[in-house]
């Protein structure tokens, strides 16, 4: 096994491995330090069925129903008719489930369909953000809490919460901006441009401002990495450490993955209604 480095920032390739096979004891301890210290696995060229994909994913939490369908993986596609579809639009940097009690652990995506004018995700460190946060920036965040918000009332698949007036009924949850990773210990910046909606304590525009700020440090260019999908690619990461984007995706073919979830809860327990979220990555 060869463990190569995608960026500086975050994730790893891993060669010379067959994730459709168990791992032997020093694999899955190499494996779980990588997931630890790089948060992103990257294994090309797999060829699963979903019973191994998710004995595989298993390994690094405990995996979910989180489509609401009775299975522990899922289609997610730009296709509407494929599972639950999953939007096309352009979904900006998020943290799966953030506005909820219990965020995502970690997530899988198995490349089953790509365009063949290709097709990304990029991926930012919320961990390197934190690490690397400018003493000015964390002397204005250190302490505070940030409310993120589902905005269903609006009807919208894409959207920014804090572009949007919401109301009591939105799937809410205030979270320290900066906290130790639940696994880990390491320190993570937990602010993210889909659900940030504001910061506790502080004025409409003194908040936009300092979420403006953080924003441009965490999605500067050196703590991203770009994913440029390949068939049989399988990509598993920590959704506390890590954020996810897309850009539109409706035009250029069909974009499917085959989606495995790791986490406390399901969906239905985590959210007051079962919301067809459009998080396909």
């Amino acid at each position: 096994m060869e463990l190569i480095p995608l960026s500086a920032a975050l994730g790893v390739e891993v060669r010379g491995f067959d994730a459709t096979k168990a791992p032997t004891p020093d694999e899955l301890a190499t494996l779980l330090q990588a997931y630890d210290e790089h948060h992103l696995l990257l294994i090309r060229g797999q060829s699963f069925e979903p019973p191994a994909q998710e004995a595989f994913v298993g390994l690094f939490g405990p995996l979910i129903d989180d489509m609401g369908n009775g299975n522990r993986s899922a289609f997610i596609s730009n296709i509407e008719m494929i599972d639950g579809g999953g939007g096309s639009g352009m979904l900006p940097f998020h943290s799966d489930l953030s506005f909820t009690r219990s965020p995502v652990h970690g997530l899988a995506l198995y490349a089953v369909a790509l365009p063949e004018g290709g097709t990304e995700t990029l991926f930012a460190s919320s961990a390197h953000a934190a690490a690397t946060l400018p003493p000015d920036l964390r002397a204005r965040v250190e302490g505070r809490s940030v409310h993120h918000v589902l905005p269903v009332s609006t009807n919208l698949r894409e959207f920014k919460a804090r572009d949007l007036d919401v109301i009591g009924t939105d799937p809410e949850m205030l979270r320290p901006a900066l906290f130790e990773h639940p696994r880990n210990g390491q320190e993570v910046l937990y602010v993210t441009d889909l659900h940030a909606h504001s910061i506790e304590g502080l004025a409409r525009d003194e908040s936009a401002q300092l979420l403006d700020d953080l924003f441009a440090h965490l999605y500067a260019d050196e703590n991203i990495y770009v994913h440029h999908w390949q068939l049989g690619d399988l990509v598993v990461w920590d959704n506390v450490a890590l954020q996810h984007a897309r850009g539109d995706v409706s035009q250029g073919g069909e974009r499917t993955f085959r989606r495995t979830s790791m986490n406390e809860f399901s969906v239905i327990e985590l959210l007051p209604a079962l919301i067809t979220i459009g998080t396909d990555s």
